[in-house]
């Protein structure tokens, strides 16, 4: 029979087929897919339309059931900013990046903690609804190998993201915190002032770690805002930076409002470490290293280098393990720990554990997570307006 020219390796996949029986080889089945054989496969010309739905289903069968094992994998990847596993993936499995995640699947970070159902999400629309900058910085080169209709795809997906309310002022852009995120950290806040600490330690000094049941109940609430013990929908994820971001902000607002005297200072302490740490022990992977690098450090870093987008900010080895500057852990060992920041000591401006934070220092940390919020915003609009113009037709959100 008269054949296309069909490479060695294709020849052979066919051949494994026919003669076995079985399905594809992972190789075999990679070449078959890079040279478009799930689309339109090379055949005989003479072969029957039996024989090409039965190699077509042996191909479906196969991506489907490879789709099913690595999808999990892929998608804890981007949910954890694995960089090492999402280029591992994508270049074995590129179709990977806009396939929709299967039905009734959760993924728990094994950082954070938190549980997201990513029903029907792929990578790039979970990269776009929790503002995971830099991962979409490492999936660009996967974005830029998509033909038009994938263009059009990967841009409707990122235009999932929702850009934060800004304000600018003399020049200087400043985060706008909606009124109930307000209003949560200014509860807080006026709990804390009023904690009696009934409890204290052998040497005397208030029991931070065993706070009144008020106290207890509203951090119990706060944690479980942050990380419910049920999935939560990626498209309503808890915006964890904007809630830090207020927090710092009503700290410093009311720093002088803590005067509930002997225990004013702890009552400062308490809240820094139990309040503050807590938010910040389930702030995303790629948010958490820069709190390691020194939070204050990359803001300075996208100060002095104003051309410098927040993806080149170099970070550290120790902080892309998420190690403070003395080795310390950033995260939690598992979701009921109670050692480690939020119970300890929370993360300090330039990155080491801290036992407390003046007013001083929650305003540095307030500016310089307001730098780093606006930065994201603008990078990911430059780079969805780069996206959006090479999809055909333009999606529509996002156009000036």
């Amino acid at each position: 029979m008269t054949q296309n020219r069909i490479p060695s390796l294709k020849e052979m996949a066919l051949s494994v087929y026919l003669k076995k029986g079985s399905t594809l080889g992972d190789m075999a089945l990679k070449a078959l897919l890079d040279q478009g054989l799930c689309n339109g496969v090379l055949l005989p010309e003479d072969a029957t339309t039996s024989y090409q739905d039965r190699v077509a289903a042996v191909l479906e069968q196969k991506i489907r059931k490879k789709t099913s094992e690595v999808m999990p994998i892929f998608l804890q990847a981007v949910i954890d900013d694995d960089v090492q596993t999402i280029t591992a993936v994508l270049d074995q499995y590129p179709w990977l990046l806009l396939a929709e995640a299967p039905k009734g699947l959760v993924i728990e970070s094994k950082l954070t903690w938190q549980k997201f159902d990513v029903e029907g999400e792929n990578a790039l629309s979970i990269t776009a609804k929790l503002k995971k900058i830099c991962t979409l910085d490492k999936l660009r080169p996967y974005i830029k190998k998509l033909d038009e209709a994938d263009l059009v795809k990967a841009a409707n997906a990122l235009s999932k993201w929702s850009t934060y309310e800004i304000n600018t002022v003399d020049g200087v852009d400043a985060i706008v915190i909606p009124p109930n995120i307000a209003d949560c950290a200014q509860y807080l806040i006026d709990q804390f002032m009023v904690e009696p600490f009934p409890n204290v330690l052998p040497n005397g000094h208030p029991d931070i770690l065993h706070l009144s049941h008020k106290s207890e109940f509203s951090i119990d609430c706060l944690f479980e805002l942050l990380c419910p013990k049920q999935a939560v929908k990626v498209d309503n994820p808890p915006d964890v930076e904007l809630l830090l971001l207020a927090v710092y902000k009503a700290y410093v607002d009311n720093f002088d409002r803590f005067q509930n005297r002997p225990n004013y200072q702890a009552q400062r302490d308490a809240f820094c470490i139990r309040v503050i740490g807590l938010i910040q022990s389930v702030l995303t992977p790629e948010t958490a290293k820069m709190f390691c690098e020194g939070i204050h450090n990359v803001a300075v870093s996208l100060s002095l280098y104003t051309t410098r987008a927040i993806t080149e900010v170099l970070i550290s080895d120790l902080a892309k393990q998420h190690k403070l500057k003395d080795g310390e852990a950033f995260y939690h060992s598992s979701r009921g720990s109670h050692r480690g920041m939020g119970f300890e000591f929370l993360c300090g401006i330039l990155g080491g554990q801290r036992p407390r934070c003046v007013a001083g220092s929650a305003l540095v940390a307030q500016d310089a997570l307001g730098k780093t919020m606006s930065s994201k915003n603008r990078y990911f609009l430059e780079n969805y307006a780069a996206i959006a113009v090479s999809a055909k037709p333009v999606p529509t959100s996002y156009q000036s």
